[in-house]
């Protein structure tokens, strides 16, 4: 039931990523600019950088259960995935505002 979980868990990250590339509609903070901010905003900088870094969240939780999997560590590889995604979401989180250039 977990490896399900964590492949699932992977491939929604990774298929997010390429949604959020091609549909910067999805980021909540874009939606919500006036167009004045829109301008002023680096989306294409922020939508590539999202992209690699929900893909990039999700090929590590796919391989790590995988490799854990794989060295009979299954304690591991059913929670890798909570702390990989945290870190990853985290991430893109705190670094995202460096492409709002209207500050």
């Amino acid at each position: 039931m977990m490896a399900a979980w964590n492949i699932f868990t992977g491939i929604f990250f990774i298929v997010l990523g390429f949604l959020v590339k091609n549909f910067p509609l999805l980021i909540i903070d874009y939606r919500m600019m006036t167009k004045e901010q829109k301008k002023n905003a680096d989306i294409e900088g922020l939508t590539r950088f999202l992209k690699r870094g929900l893909i990039a969240t999700g090929v590590v939780i796919i391989t790590g259960y995988i490799l854990f999997r794989f060295l009979q560590m299954q304690h591991i590889a059913n929670w890798i995935m909570l702390p990989v995604g945290l870190t990853g979401i985290m991430i893109l989180v705190i670094v995202s505002p460096k492409y709002d250039h209207t500050k």
